[in-house]
């Protein structure tokens, strides 16, 4: 970077010379200011710098040179920077506030210094490269929340698929691992008795632990269990609570810890641990507790699978009870086939009202809490049919009593089962608005009644009621109250699994309402920018405005940039959906290489590049949409010519294989490493080659029309020699029509 002073008073050079001249006081005022915020204090001081003084001298550098931002940015930087405090455990809010604080610093200083106000164009540029690091910083850590959400997809695809516990157990470790930067280990111990033991363990050769134990109310995980809250440690290395030997000889920073708990008591414990971070952020921690939330629910699913198997062995001793048990074994299974068989749970909630009535009641209902935090019934059966419809209508016109002491409304509120062996008039009575309304629930004829609440990870949100009329002679007692909560357990995991489908449902469309409205929205605006940008140019040619001219063209390429993007979004939307249109004709290859190759070389002469497209057949022709096949090549010679430095060799051929022709595209640039490659044709997953990054969307849409076209798509790489992307498109049968010299016009579906 060149030497700059501030007696040079070339133009735009005033405040980069002062920055430079004052790098060291502004990056001292910088670190005093970030020492202040919680994350920072205990880095170390080149932690804390990290990129910051590389960063400083690009901002000089964009205000001495006159560019804006967008054009000479080094977005490495403010990756690596990002990346760094990712690692370390940091949010947003703090990355955010060290660019602000970075502007406060230098302009503070040049306040200090008694520096003349500068040129207005030098502290605007000044203020875009901040907002710019700024703008990067929310992007790429958007991306890390991207990633977060796929985790807890992903944790939730193990939740389902999973039907042993130990294998569940390791498969959201894994997750937890692979998903958050900062964590480098994870770890669950189950209770028994006494006794926490690793049941599952991932990352640093921690598997060798498992079977490792350690005493309630002992070490780190016996001291979450014993308090029955979270536990953070900054330097576990050295705690004395730590008790693995593995993690002591590993260096292990943070260690965070929480309780599993199912029915307010702890089931075990779950902790996950960095080398880098000395605490993690709240999204991590949210992170664990969604895991230990399913990692609690799997092993509540197990215990109550062995305790319904323990029970049925005790109850078969006795032949009266054991036929009890069968039925309500039955019961359970078919109920519980019910409500995993759909995730439209109000249909599935009068399914399974309607098989407990006769089977276990001759009255049953379920009342679920509404958006405006008062139960509701959804579903109602009676055994009698006229009196089913008389207690739906008793139920749609009388709300719940709030402090009814019995009932559905008193259970959600305390979350605790009721069991009567009779329905009094005094019971009634308690939940009765008025003389009609008690004299209506008489009429129910209603003798033993049970209600047990419907929740899911300790949240109550709802209440199954089962009755018998007195004319039954029924009287409920233990067994079928157990049989009740089996059932209430269940149905609360299935409406919860349902709650969270249909979030997750509303945000896909919600992401493709908001996809197509930004889209549409914003390409009559860049057009109107476009045809002004032309307009501006055309007048700065005439009036040889150069620097003008620059501008118009420094706009008209970033409305090109955006159409670009906007078009990248609804492929990728497209091919997501399965609705990307392809427009199929026979064209000839030898006249489809040609046209694409040929924008191109003029970059291969600029930049130093040694750029080849050996000839095709003429007699083949390719059955494709044209302007599809032109913009899968556009994507794989931009990406060759992105990732290629001066003196690289890039070359395009193609060759007949049977009823296809297969394209090659091949670098001889950096290459991509072998962890990667699996990863390529993934939707927002872009690898860093030479220090730049895409969008991450143009190989998926590339891998779209390929597949779209029955064609495909594979890339061989060898790190530090090239890379090569190979394609296939079918042959046509028939060639292009007599005397078409050029390519046949095709539609082009974006």
């Amino acid at each position: 970077m060149p030497n700059t002073h501030a007696e040079d008073r070339g133009p735009g050079q005033t405040l980069s010379s002062f920055i430079l001249l004052h790098k060291a006081d502004i990056l001292s005022r910088w670190k005093d200011a970030v020492r202040r915020l919680p994350e920072a204090r205990g880095l170390s001081e080149p932690a804390l710098l990290d990129s910051m003084p590389q960063l400083l001298d690009a901002i000089a550098a964009t205000i001495s040179r006159h560019l804006e931002p967008e054009d000479d940015w080094p977005r490495h930087l403010v990756e690596v920077h990002v990346l760094d405090r990712l690692n370390t455990g940091c949010d947003l809010d703090q990355m955010v506030a060290e660019y602000a604080m970075l502007r406060e610093a230098i302009l503070d200083q040049r306040q200090r210094a008694g520096l003349p106000a500068a040129d207005p164009d030098d502290d605007r540029r000044l203020h875009r490269a901040i907002d710019q690091a700024i703008s990067q910083s929310v992007n790429r850590f958007t991306d890390a929340q991207t990633r977060t959400a796929r985790a807890l997809d992903r944790i939730a695809t193990a939740s389902f698929e999973s039907t042993d516990l130990d294998d569940l157990l390791r498969r959201l470790l894994t997750v937890m691992v692979q998903s958050i930067p900062a964590v480098d280990t994870a770890a669950i111990l189950l209770r028994s008795g006494d006794v926490l033991q690793v049941r599952a363990a991932v990352g640093l050769e921690r598997e060798t632990e498992i079977g490792f134990t350690v005493e309630v109310g002992e070490g780190f995980a016996g001291t979450i269990a014993a308090r029955q809250r979270p536990l953070l440690l900054r330097s576990a290395a050295t705690d004395p609570l730590v008790r693995s030997p593995l993690l002591r000889a590993r260096g292990v920073r943070a260690l965070y810890g929480v309780p599993l708990i199912e029915n307010g008591s702890v089931t075990g414990v779950a902790h996950i641990g960095s080398l880098t971070a000395h605490d993690f952020s709240e999204a991590d921690r949210a992170m664990l507790d969604h895991l230990a939330a399913r990692a609690t629910a799997a092993i509540s699913q197990q215990v109550l699978r062995h305790e319904a198997e323990r029970r049925a062995v005790e109850l078969g001793q006795a032949r009266a009870r054991a036929e009890r048990a069968e039925a309500g074994h039955r019961f359970l299974s078919e109920a519980t086939a019910i409500l995993t068989s759909s995730l439209e749970y109000e249909k599935t909630l009068e399914r399974v009202t309607s098989l407990a009535v006769p089977q276990l009641a001759d009255w049953c209902g379920v009342n679920l809490v509404g958006p405006d935090e008062e139960p509701h019934t959804v579903a109602v059966a009676h055994v009698d049919p006229a009196k089913a419809e008389a207690a739906r209508a008793l139920a749609g016109g009388h709300p719940m009593r709030a402090d009814a002491p019995v009932g559905a409304a008193a259970v959600i509120r305390t979350g605790l089962a009721q069991l009567g062996s009779e329905v009094t008039d005094e019971m009634l009575a308690s939940v009765a608005h008025d003389a009609e309304h008690l004299r209506q629930l008489k009429a129910l004829g209603l003798g033993s009644y049970i209600v047990v609440p419907l929740s899911a990870h300790g949240r109550v949100f709802g209440a199954l009621t089962l009755a018998t009329v007195r004319a039954s002679g029924r009287r409920y007692g233990q067994a079928e109250l157990e049989i009740a909560e089996h059932l209430g357990r269940r149905a609360g995991l299935a409406i919860e699994n349902a709650r969270l489908f249909r979030e997750a449902q509303d945000a896909i469309r919600l992401r493709e309402r908001v996809l197509a409205i930004v889209s549409h929205d914003l390409r009559n605006p860049l057009t109107a920018a476009r045809m002004s940008a032309e307009l501006i140019a055309k007048q700065a040619h005439q009036q040889k405005d150069e620097r003008l001219l620059k501008h118009a063209e420094t706009i008209e390429r970033s409305a090109l940039r955006m159409e670009h993007l906007i078009g990248d979004l609804l492929d990728m939307a497209r091919i997501h959906a399965g609705k990307l249109e392809i427009v199929r004709r026979a064209h000839r290859a030898d006249a489809i290489v040609r046209e694409a190759s040929e924008p191109f070389e003029g970059a291969a002469a600029r930049q130093g590049i040694h750029y080849t497209v050996e000839p095709t057949l003429t007699d083949l022709s390719v059955d494709c949409d044209r302007e599809r096949v032109l913009q899968i090549f556009s994507n794989l010679l931009g990406n060759a010519f992105k990732f290629a430095a001066r003196g690289d060799h890039i070359t395009l051929r193609a060759r007949r294989e049977g009823g296809e022709l297969r394209f090659e595209v091949a670098d001889s640039g950096p290459g991509i490493p072998a962890d990667e490659r699996p990863h390529i044709f993934d939707a927002y997953w872009s690898a860093e080659r030479r220090g730049v990054k895409g969008t991450g969307l143009g190989l998926y849409i590339v891998r779209g029309v390929v597949e779209a076209h029955g064609g495909r798509i594979w890339v061989d790489s060898d790190p530090g020699r090239g890379t090569t992307f190979f394609f296939t498109l079918p042959l046509a049968q028939s060639a292009p029509a007599a005397g078409s010299g050029q390519l046949a016009e095709s539609k082009d579906p974006r």
